[in-house]
């Protein structure tokens, strides 16, 4: 597949739906205009973790509807906090579904906010207790 000038290439490999083919590495291209690349502001999103210097880039409609489903769910979870492998549920469960359809991967989403949340100060993991839950810092 040949890409017209000024046009984003995507690939994926060999058998990956993605763009709907599945015979070769190059799955599609489009002009931003053609494809949902917006110029929207973003959220740089951090990790706790020692030794990982990154920045994640997310959309900060995401960021703000994500950030504040996790906020309601750790007041309401109290001292004893809530658990971490429950939290991508109870976000997708505050979501509306304008932001459902928008969003992606709520998971992925979660994960990356309730880190850059961690670096931030406002919500902290519970020591010495398995398997993880958060509290409001």
């Amino acid at each position: 597949m040949a890409a017209d000038a000024g046009a984003d290439v995507f690939y994926a490999p060999k058998g990956h739906p993605a763009f709907g083919e599945t015979t070769g590495d190059v799955v599609g291209t489009a002009n931003k205009s053609e494809f949902e690349m917006t110029d929207e502001p973003k959220t740089e999103c951090r990790t706790p973790a020692k030794g990982r210097d990154g920045v994640t880039n997310i959309a900060t409609w995401k960021y703000d509807a994500v950030r504040v489903a996790i906020l309601s769910i750790l007041k309401s979870a109290g001292a004893e906090g809530a658990k971490f492998a429950e939290l991508p549920e109870a976000v997708k469960n505050r979501l509306s579904a304008d932001h459902l359809d928008k969003m992606g991967s709520v998971a992925w989403h979660t994960t990356s906010v309730k880190l850059n949340m961690e670096v931030e100060g406002e919500i902290k993991r519970l020591t010495g207790v398995a398997p993880q839950r958060l509290v409001m810092a």
